[in-house]
């Protein structure tokens, strides 16, 4: 089984509720690191949520509180089996997030 380190994704999400990446067939993803910044203009949550299957959501990182103009880190190692996704929530926007980890292929 190879492992390849990538970039998930990176840019702007500007609307809650977005799905911005989905875990490739015949793959097992790792997500490593989250770096998001808020661009709101006003103190907001975010949470970068893992969407399982079902109606089940789980929150991979969040924030509460989150200041205007303030960058924001996550580490971690979540894993991800192919077909599961991952959505942006927030409270004002924009948010411009980079994700990175493993793709196991």
């Amino acid at each position: 089984m190879g492992v390849y380190s990538t970039q998930l994704f990176v840019g702007e999400v500007s609307s809650t509720g977005t799905t911005f990446f989905t875990a490739p067939a015949n793959t097992t993803t790792v997500v490593r690191d989250i770096e998001a910044f808020s661009g709101a203009s006003t103190s907001a949550f975010i949470t970068v949520d893992l969407f399982v299957s079902g109606s089940f959501t789980a929150v991979l990182a969040g924030w509460s509180s989150v200041a205007a103009n303030t960058w924001l880190g996550w580490r971690g190692r979540a894993v991800m089996n192919a077909g599961q996704t991952l959505t942006m929530n927030f409270a004002s926007g924009p948010v411009w997030l980079w994700v990175s980890g493993y793709e196991l292929v």
